[in-house]
Parts: structure tokens; sequence; C-alpha cells
């Protein structure tokens, strides 16, 4: 009746380690916040380049690229933070938010 239904967390997680209750959870959010945190400060740093670009009057490829990159590689990311779960994706949004501020703040003080 069970036939192809994986029955125990290993096989469901391809093989992977994973850690469970209270502990598992703290992990998990910890993971999912530092990569939040990495994630947002490259995709926020990589924005300002490409509106510095534009502000200097430069247009094409490049920046169309680089947006492009810049998604692509969030996108990727929150997905492998989402293989974790629930926890530690709501902790990477988290982490995004903190490099959002993080990089305003960092601007604000270089403006003239």
């Amino acid at each position: 009746m069970l036939v192809g239904v994986a029955l125990d967390a290993r096989a469901m997680t391809g093989g992977l380690a994973v850690l469970t209750g209270p502990l598992g959870l703290l992990a998990g959010a910890l993971a999912g916040a530092v990569a939040g945190v990495a994630l947002g400060h490259l995709y926020f740093r990589s924005l300002r380049h490409s509106v510095d670009r534009m502000v200097e009057g430069r247009s094409g490829g490049r920046i169309l690229a680089l947006t492009l990159l810049r998604v692509a590689l969030l996108g990727l990311g929150l997905l492998a933070v989402a293989r974790m779960g629930a926890v530690a994706l709501v902790a990477a949004t988290g982490g995004i938010l903190v490099a959002r501020s993080r990089v305003l703040r960092q601007v604000e003080r270089e403006a003239p």
C-alpha cells in the first residue's frame, strides 16, 4: 500500500542529516538568517552599483545582465534556504531586510 513512499526523514531530504526539535529549528533559523544577510547584502550592493551606472548615463546590456544575475542569485539562494524549511526561509527574509537596512545606511552616509 505504501510502495514508493519514503518513510524516514533521511530519504525525504536526499540523504541530508536533518536536525529535529527545538535545536533543529534554532539551527535552521540561524542558518537562514546568515544566508539572508549574505544574499541581501550581495543583492542590494549590486543594485546600488547598477543605479550608479545608470546615473552616470551608462545603459545597455551590462546593467540588464547584472539585474538578471542579481535576481537569479537571490532566487536560487532563497530556493536553497527553502529546502531547509519554513523557519529558515522566514529567517532568511528577515536577514535580507537587515542587509537592506545596512546598505541603505551606508548609502546615506556616502551621500553628499
